[in-house]
Protein backbone atom coordinates (compact mmCIF):
# COMPACT_ATOMS: atom_id res chain seq x y z
CA UNK A 1 0.00 0.00 0.00
CA UNK A 2 0.61 3.83 -0.72
CA UNK A 3 1.44 5.31 2.93
CA UNK A 4 -0.12 8.96 2.14
CA UNK A 5 -3.22 7.10 1.07
CA UNK A 6 -4.04 5.66 4.68
CA UNK A 7 -4.40 9.41 5.81
CA UNK A 8 -7.47 10.17 2.89
CA UNK A 9 -10.91 9.29 3.89
CA UNK A 10 -11.68 6.81 0.09
CA UNK A 11 -10.22 6.50 -2.94
CA UNK A 12 -13.24 7.40 -5.91
CA UNK A 13 -11.23 7.09 -8.93
CA UNK A 14 -8.02 5.88 -10.56
CA UNK A 15 -6.49 5.92 -14.08
CA UNK A 16 -3.48 4.41 -16.05
CA UNK A 17 -0.87 7.52 -16.84
CA UNK A 18 -0.17 6.58 -20.57
CA UNK A 19 2.92 8.57 -21.09
CA UNK A 20 4.64 6.48 -17.83
CA UNK A 21 4.46 2.78 -18.49
CA UNK A 22 4.00 1.06 -14.29
CA UNK A 23 2.36 4.85 -13.37
CA UNK A 24 -1.17 5.42 -12.33
CA UNK A 25 -3.28 8.25 -10.74
CA UNK A 26 -5.80 8.15 -7.78
CA UNK A 27 -8.27 10.62 -6.54
CA UNK A 28 -9.48 10.57 -3.54
CA UNK A 29 -12.67 11.86 -1.63
CA UNK A 30 -10.17 13.76 0.58
CA UNK A 31 -9.48 16.50 -2.18
CA UNK A 32 -6.10 14.68 -3.18
CA UNK A 33 -4.59 13.77 -6.43
CA UNK A 34 -2.17 11.24 -6.49
CA UNK A 35 0.50 9.83 -9.05
CA UNK A 36 1.85 6.39 -8.09
CA UNK A 37 4.74 4.20 -9.68
CA UNK A 38 4.80 0.54 -9.30
CA UNK A 39 8.36 -0.53 -9.15
CA UNK A 40 8.83 -4.16 -9.40
CA UNK A 41 11.69 -6.01 -8.33
CA UNK A 42 11.78 -9.77 -8.36
CA UNK A 43 8.93 -11.85 -10.31
CA UNK A 44 6.54 -11.93 -7.29
CA UNK A 45 7.83 -8.71 -5.47
CA UNK A 46 6.44 -5.06 -6.24
CA UNK A 47 6.08 -1.80 -4.34
CA UNK A 48 4.56 1.45 -4.96
CA UNK A 49 5.57 5.17 -4.56
CA UNK A 50 4.30 8.29 -4.75
CA UNK A 51 5.76 10.77 -7.53
CA UNK A 52 4.16 13.55 -6.73
CA UNK A 53 0.41 14.49 -5.10
CA UNK A 54 -1.34 17.88 -5.14
CA UNK A 55 -4.54 19.19 -3.46
CA UNK A 56 -7.55 20.18 -5.00
CA UNK A 57 -10.54 22.16 -3.50
CA UNK A 58 -13.03 19.69 -3.90
CA UNK A 59 -13.30 15.81 -3.79
CA UNK A 60 -11.83 14.06 -7.15
CA UNK A 61 -15.00 12.07 -8.70
CA UNK A 62 -12.47 11.42 -11.92
CA UNK A 63 -9.16 11.48 -14.08
CA UNK A 64 -8.69 10.98 -17.55
CA UNK A 65 -6.46 12.26 -20.50
CA UNK A 66 -6.59 13.79 -23.60
CA UNK A 67 -5.15 15.94 -25.97
CA UNK A 68 -7.12 19.00 -25.14
CA UNK A 69 -4.39 21.67 -26.35
CA UNK A 70 -3.73 19.64 -29.48
CA UNK A 71 0.56 20.02 -28.96
CA UNK A 72 0.73 16.21 -28.73
CA UNK A 73 1.53 16.01 -24.87
CA UNK A 74 -1.66 14.43 -23.39
CA UNK A 75 -3.29 16.82 -20.14
CA UNK A 76 -4.57 15.40 -17.57
CA UNK A 77 -8.16 15.99 -16.74
CA UNK A 78 -9.41 15.85 -13.68
CA UNK A 79 -12.99 16.61 -12.45
CA UNK A 80 -14.22 17.83 -8.99
CA UNK A 81 -17.35 19.08 -7.46
CA UNK A 82 -16.47 22.52 -8.70
CA UNK A 83 -15.33 21.67 -12.12
CA UNK A 84 -12.89 20.59 -14.79
CA UNK A 85 -9.00 21.09 -13.94
CA UNK A 86 -6.99 20.71 -16.91
CA UNK A 87 -2.70 19.61 -15.83
CA UNK A 88 -0.66 19.84 -18.09
CA UNK A 89 2.99 18.21 -17.83
CA UNK A 90 6.14 20.13 -16.38
CA UNK A 91 7.83 21.08 -19.56
CA UNK A 92 11.08 21.30 -17.90
CA UNK A 93 10.73 18.16 -16.23
CA UNK A 94 9.83 16.14 -19.40
CA UNK A 95 12.78 17.60 -21.24
CA UNK A 96 15.50 16.54 -18.27
CA UNK A 97 14.05 13.25 -18.47
CA UNK A 98 14.52 12.93 -22.21
CA UNK A 99 17.78 14.07 -22.50
CA UNK A 100 19.06 11.55 -19.70
CA UNK A 101 17.40 8.88 -21.64
CA UNK A 102 19.27 9.94 -24.82
CA UNK A 103 22.46 10.35 -22.78
CA UNK A 104 21.63 6.79 -21.20
CA UNK A 105 21.09 5.60 -25.04
CA UNK A 106 24.22 6.64 -26.47
CA UNK A 107 26.22 5.56 -23.55
CA UNK A 108 24.75 1.90 -24.43
CA UNK A 109 25.30 2.18 -28.32
CA UNK A 110 29.20 3.35 -27.87
CA UNK A 111 29.54 0.31 -25.26
CA UNK A 112 28.13 -2.19 -28.19
CA UNK A 113 30.71 -0.48 -30.66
Amino acid sequence: PVRALHDEESVLCGAAWRSQPGAFFVGTWGRVLHCIRVECGSADSWRCATVWRTELPHAVFSVDQLDVTNDGLDELLVRTLEGLHVLQEDLPGVCAELEVGLARLLVEAEEEQ
